[in-house]
């Protein structure tokens, strides 16, 4: 074997060498890739996950927001209901307790009167009395 022969092959060698490094290295290099890409999908589904929990805490509130606003609406409707209901009563009250006050003092008038005339014709029987004695 002629020294070029040794520098061929040891060439050769030194390429297939090399050749064999890069290959590792790339191996390597697509493993890690692999793993990151693994990592970044697995990442992926987590964010996907806590975005779809996310959207469903979203709707849940808004549905629940609409119930209370409905539920708002509700008792202010029974509240402006009640306030109308009781002035109504309120009122009725105070007109029939009007009425009775003008019923007691008609009574008192008329019992007045009637104790007034019956006053006056015994002041005048006694009057006609003592003019014929």
């Amino acid at each position: 074997m002629t020294t070029f022969n040794i520098f061929i092959l040891s060439s050769v060698a030194i390429n297939l060498a090399l050749i064999i490094y890069i290959l590792i290295f790339s191996k390597q290099q697509q493993e890690k890739s692999h793993d990151q890409s693994r990592s970044i999908n697995a990442s992926l589904d987590q964010l996907k996950g806590h975005y779809e929990n996310k959207q469903i805490l979203e709707t849940q509130l808004h549905q629940t927001v609409s119930e209370n606003k409905q539920m708002l609406n509700m008792l202010q409707q029974k509240q402006e209901h009640l306030q109308k209901t009781i002035s109504s009563e309120m009122t009725q009250n105070i007109l029939q307790q009007q009425n009775t006050l003008r019923q007691i003092m008609q009574d008192i008038r008329n019992q007045l009167t009637t104790t007034l005339n019956q006053q006056n014709h015994t002041t005048c029987q006694q009057i006609t009395q003592v003019q014929k004695t």
